[in-house]
């Protein structure tokens, strides 16, 4: 069946329709489901409740498959396993009850970070305990993924969402397909085949993101080199993620024994003794972990033994030793060829890395010339002397100046057209980064102002890709560029997201700012830069008395609001003058609905340092921006209320947590609506 659209449903209807459970807050959202904390009032417990799109409950093939595989799941009992308690449906909302866990999803805790090997191993081996279990009782998951993974308060992992799974050798398709990255090739060609080692291959993938920070995709790099972690975890990421499931582990008891080895092989005393030792990423003395800037060497070519020459032999002879010798060579040839490709591969990611590193630690207004981080491989080793600059290396060099408005040198690889350089940035980053990352180097996200500029951006998007541009939703229908105009082609974007991009087909869309895609910086030749964020803030203040006001691009309408994320490393300070700027405010959500609201519109958003919204400490009571009053909370487990200075800060998946006001937090959100009381001012 299709994925319905999901309205979220509130916690007093949630109340009225299941009143054996007290709601207390929503805990994260999705286009299948959302789910809740709450209490079970007959046994006095914490229960986290799913409640599943009326669409489901309403096809008789899903309602039926989805009882079944409930029951199944109840019947599982593994401390690496989510519970389930009980399911059900009313007036065709379909529920499931479990177990509440308190704490936060593996996504949310490692989401872009290199986790230590030996952690990141006993971690995966407590996930392959859960789903040997699950397999045992003929139950496979078929949705593996970091976010279906909860930790708890000491790190051990539970497998949630197993009540969408389904039993083995079953004929329904279920809900769940896979999401991409983790998914097995044969659940995606045949969901019908999918067994206990389609978990496995997922799995696989978990190990590799978590020792490297970054999912593997087609040609990726082994593992070792990019954390350290020797050779024996490439050889087990390889056989778990195997193409053909017959060459996988057989069961992930299989799994976790080879794990178990690498761990002994890790810490025997002859490897302790003849290791190399230096630091990891997270800066712990770890025996044997080669250094990250270390190349591989190329594996050791036997030479192979020619036996004694028989009388007569002498042109046979000679001819395998040629063919041998040639054979050598031409082994080692094709090595250091793909040395070389991989070396200029690497190359590119850590010039990336250099480029963007410890931008969060200065945010604007501080001064500093430190460009915005992204994800990517450890910093590169110092460059070499005599060796010709990389157009990287050339905007790292040239970037301070660019954002001083100075045009005398450009980038190496730029383009001049018109009155315009354009510069592209093969690094594929999510929308809001990207615009970020442009304006710290002076310039914008380019932006198609004819028809003719969008044919021309079009052909700079990657073969199989597609390439952002300095267009986004602007409200409920509309389209914006970066500059603060409206979107005046006749061509409007297709597609549900709201930040527009174009490919190598001509095709323009609406994309979700998940995605992500390199791009063009756009600056002008006369040192301008008219789609600065503040700018941009400032044209939508000034239009917002107009019958069609112009929000920045991305800003969705969600019932009479609008909200827009800023994704930029600012203090709850300097996030509120920005917002103030705009004639909006920091977010709130007073009451359920306009929490929902939030969730709805945040989906999605990475910001593994935080999210600002429109709430402080005033003496011993937290207040909002807007003067509405405090009704609705959701704070997360041991959140420290009151402290000093304090701000809002809502964490991804929704869950409010209380920081210092001057903490640098990943970006914040703007709300345009007209929910105010009498503004009780700011800290």
């Amino acid at each position: 069946m299709s994925n319905p659209s999901f309205n979220i449903p509130s916690l007093e209807v949630l109340g009225r329709l299941l009143p054996r459970y007290d709601f207390q807050c929503l805990i994260a959202t999705g286009g299948m489901g959302a789910v809740y904390r709450a209490t079970q009032r007959s046994l006095g417990r914490d229960v986290a409740i799913k409640i599943l799109p009326l669409e489901t409950g309403k096809d008789p093939l899903f309602r039926q498959s989805f009882e079944t595989e409930a029951r199944a799941m109840a019947k599982l009992n593994h401390p690496n396993l989510i519970g389930v308690y009980d399911s059900g449906a009313v007036d065709d909302m379909l529920y499931i009850v479990m177990e509440y866990v308190p704490g936060k999803s593996l996504y949310h805790s490692s989401y872009g970070k290199q986790v230590d090997p030996v952690q990141a191993v006993q971690l995966v081996q407590g996930i392959c305990a859960g789903l040997a279990h699950a397999h045992d009782n003929g139950i496979i998951h078929r949705d593996i993924k970091p976010a279906n993974i909860l930790l708890t308060e000491k790190a051990e992992p539970k497998i949630g969402d197993f009540g969408l799974a389904r039993p083995m050798g079953g004929t329904g398709s279920g809900l769940v397909m896979g999401t991409p990255g983790y998914t097995a090739p044969e659940i995606v060609s045949s969901p019908q085949v999918a067994d206990r080692r389609s978990d496995l291959f997922a799995v696989g993938v978990i190990l590799y993101e978590l020792v490297t920070g970054q999912l593997p995709k087609a040609g990726a790099p082994p593992p070792s080199s990019l954390c350290g972690c020797g050779p024996g975890i490439d050889a087990i990421w390889r056989r778990a993620t195997h193409l053909n499931s017959a060459n996988r582990y057989p069961d992930a008891r299989a799994f976790s024994t080879a794990l178990t080895e690498w761990l002994a092989a890790r810490d025997s005393p002859a490897k302790r003794k003849n290791a190399p030792v230096s630091a990891t990423p997270h800066g712990k003395v770890v025996p044997g972990a080669l250094p990250p800037t270390s190349t591989p060497k190329p594996p050791n070519i036997a030479t192979p033994q020619v036996p004694p020459k028989a009388a007569g032999s002498g042109i046979s002879s000679f001819l395998r030793f040629a063919f041998l010798a040639g054979l050598i060579a031409a082994t080692a040839y094709i090595w250091n060829k793909k040395l070389e490709q991989d070396k200029k591969n690497l190359e590119m990611f850590e010039e990336y890395k250099r480029l963007h590193a410890e931008s969060r630690s200065s945010p604007p207004g501080t001064g500093s010339s430190r460009l915005p981080e992204i994800p990517g491989p450890p910093r590169p080793t110092p460059a070499v002397p005599g060796r010709m600059e990389t157009p990287i290396e050339s905007l790292e060099r040239l970037h301070a100046n660019l954002a001083s408005g100075a045009r005398a040198e450009m980038p190496i690889g730029s383009l001049r057209r018109g009155d315009c350089y354009f510069f592209h940035v093969p690094t594929p980053m999510t929308w809001p980064e990207a615009a970020w990352f442009a304006e710290r180097c002076g310039g914008h996200l380019a932006i198609p102002a004819t028809a003719e500029d969008l044919a021309w951006l079009c052909q700079h998007a990657p073969p199989d890709g597609g390439l952002w541009i300095g267009v986004g939703k602007s409200g409920r229908d509309a389209w914006s560029l970066v500059d603060g105009t409206s979107w005046k082609l006749s061509t409007l974007p297709t597609g549900t997201g709201s930040h527009g991009g174009v490919n190598r087909q001509g095709q323009l869309r609406g994309i979700d700012s998940k995605h992500q895609y390199p791009f063009l910086i756009q600056w002008h030749r006369d040192g301008s830069n008219p789609a600065t964020l503040e700018a941009t803030l400032r044209a939508t203040r000034d239009s917002l008395n107009r019958a069609k006001p112009v929000y920045p691009p991305g800003t969705e309408t969600i019932d009479n609001r609008q909200y827009l994320y800023v994704a930029r490393p600012v203090s709850w300070r300097q996030a509120y003058d920005l917002a103030a700027k705009s004639g909006g405010h920091l977010a709130v959500t007073a009451d359920s609905a306009e929490a929902i609201s939030l969730a709805q519109f945040a989906n999605g958003i990475m910001a593994p340092n935080g999210i600002w919204l429109g709430a402080f400490l005033k003496g011993s009571e937290w207040t909002w921006i807007t003067g509405e009053p405090w009704r609705a909370s959701n704070w997360v487990e041991r959140a420290t209320h009151f402290k000093n200075a304090a701000a809002l800060l809502v964490r991804p998946g929704i869950v409010w947590d209380a920081q210092d006001a001057s903490t640098t937090a990943s970006g914040f959100i703007i709300e345009w609506s007209q929910d105010r009381g009498t503004n009780p001012g700011s800290p």
